[in-house]
């Protein structure tokens, strides 16, 4: 009986030990704020799941923006710490992102707002089909992904020894970062951005140039050409009918048909000022008007025709008798 209470005792001595080890790790983010070196399931020191890796000096926002070969992901709640002026405080995460796919292998990142600074907490996973959750492999190979991205960015960079090397492969150190956010990689980034409408802006500038391109060249040639006008009005008449929206659908992409449509409208607004400016006149019929824009409008759905995987062919028909008979009422002045 001696024995069986001794070890009930040594028992409940190693589990408080091991429920309360956790609670002093902090790192000090400044006089009056510390941040615990864990993160939990819940909102309590009881669920400590893995160490927190990462401090980035700036507000989360600021951070979550450089981080910008990071996608939104999705992931289980976990709950940071921060404790300031003696007042405690449970954080949920302010984003989460990843590299990889949710249900192969990713590198798994959780931010969290700390006032002016950002707590990160980063981890290679895969998924497990078995037990439907993901399951945590490495913290390291995360952290040195993250140091890496934010290189260009980087003003300072320090470690601080945290002690938290309790999971997997963590060190127990805290990189800590302090980001220059006016660097030429900062400034480039609106460019950067600016890939994220490639389908946009190649439709808008192949429909200006392609307008504008195959209206001035009757300009040029009709003075230098020893030709019937009719021959270059029947031509070019083809070409600026046939070859636009040929050029539009081939360059439509299935996923972005929205925006794709008003890139298109947006182009032929603006290739509609340029003629208003280059006809040098106050005032524009109203039925030129209705037939520029009616052709524009018509064009601008072809996104939305090869969008329609179902009855492709039949919505392409319907839209090609629309526009035929467009032309053809505003050639023989109905519109």
């Amino acid at each position: 009986m001696v024995t069986r209470a001794a070890i009930l005792v040594l028992i409940t001595v190693l589990m408080c030990f091991s429920a309360t080890s956790y609670d002093d790790s902090f790192y000090p983010e400044d006089n009056e704020a510390d941040i615990w070196a864990y993160y939990s399931v819940n909102n309590s020191f009881d669920g400590v799941s893995n160490s927190i890796n990462i401090i980035v000096e700036n507000p989360v926002s600021e951070t979550n923006e450089t981080l910008e070969d990071w996608r939104e992901a999705e992931g289980t709640d976990r709950y940071a710490y921060l404790e300031r002026n003696g007042s405690g405080e449970w954080l949920e995460e302010y984003s989460q992102l990843e590299k990889g796919n949710y249900y192969s292998k990713r590198k798994h990142l959780r931010l969290y707002n700390a006032g002016d600074s950002t707590i990160i907490q980063g981890h290679k996973e895969f998924w497990n089909w078995f037990t439907l959750r993901h399951e945590v492999v490495s913290n390291e190979k995360t952290v040195n992904e993250v140091e890496n991205n934010l290189a260009d960015s980087t003003k300072n960079i320090t470690k601080y020894d945290a002690g938290n090397d309790d999971f997997l492969d963590s060190s127990g150190w805290i990189t800590v970062i302090q980001l220059s956010l006016i660097t030429l990689v900062a400034m480039l980034k609106p460019l950067k951005n600016m890939s994220k409408y490639k389908t946009e802006l190649k439709l808008f500038s192949l429909t200006v140039s392609t307008l504008l391109v195959l209206k001035s060249i009757p300009i040029a040639l009709e003075p230098t050409l020893n030709v019937n006008n009719h021959l270059i009005t029947f031509t070019f008449y083809i070409l600026i009918f046939s070859m636009l929206p040929l050029t539009v659908y081939k360059s439509s992409t299935e996923n972005r048909t929205i925006p794709s449509i008003y890139s298109l409208l947006t182009a032929f607004l603006l290739v509609f000022f340029i003629d208003a400016a280059l006809f040098k006149t106050s005032y524009i019929p109203s039925s030129y008007v209705l037939q520029y824009f009616g052709f524009g409008i018509i064009v601008s759905c072809l996104p939305l025709i090869k969008s329609s995987k179902v009855k492709l062919t039949y919505n392409l028909g319907i839209w090609i008798t629309v526009y035929v008979l467009w032309l053809t009422a505003a050639n023989l002045g109905f519109i």
